[in-house]
């Protein structure tokens, strides 16, 4: 006869660890002291099993979750590119302007008013 345990199958529960010996954790919100979002960074791994995983404040970077974020930076850097460029022609523009203001003022041209 097989031996039946009441205790239930133990699973193994220990992650990934990265190239430095921590674990590699994509930030799914930006974190104090740690990250900002969307940054993989690598912690320890009682912080991450313990603290941001269980939080919901990160995930476990997977070799797909890092190619999907440099092609989302890569993205977010070419609209900040754009940007940069209408920016800059709307200051081109505004540094041609010429503004006159109209005042009263005495003869030592301090101006009136309160």
């Amino acid at each position: 006869m097989a031996k039946s345990s009441s205790k239930p199958a133990r699973r193994n529960k220990r992650l990934a660890r990265g190239p430095h010996g921590g674990i590699e954790l994509l930030l799914i919100q930006s974190v104090d002291h740690l990250g900002k979002q969307g940054d993989v960074v690598s912690v320890k791994p009682g912080f991450a099993r313990n603290y941001l995983l269980p939080q919901g404040l990160a995930a476990i970077a997977t070799d797909h979750h890092k190619r999907m974020i440099e092609k989302h930076k890569a993205r977010l850097q070419e609209i900040q590119n754009q940007r940069l460029v209408g920016l800059r022609t709307l200051a081109d523009q505004l540094a041609r302007q010429s503004i006159t203001i109209e005042a009263n003022a005495n003869e030592e041209g301090h101006l009136y008013g309160s």
